[in-house]
């Protein structure tokens, strides 16, 4: 039951911690997936629910992109603080 309403949950975007970003996207079969972006001690870590390929919609692909920044940005004020 949990993991049916964590899915749900990760679906709309919601995130477990606070240092992770999560965008919705399809594994190579069209089945859902999901991309998973966190912060890490050395750096900015990428990992996917799912092996790749991975068809990510088109305004899916902004959020990722603005998850890596944020990420990065968020390494970069730890390093220095």
């Amino acid at each position: 039951m949990t993991s049916k309403v964590q899915e749900l949950l990760s679906r709309w975007g919601w995130r477990q911690h606070p240092d992770a970003w999560s965008i919705p996207c399809r594994d190579g079969s069209g089945n859902r997936a999901s991309i998973t972006v966190e912060i890490a001690k050395d750096g900015v870590v990428v990992t996917s629910s799912t092996p790749g390929p991975w068809l990510i919609h088109p305004l899916r692909v902004g959020r990722l992109r603005a998850a890596l920044r944020d990420a990065a940005l968020s390494c970069t004020a730890l390093d220095h603080p």
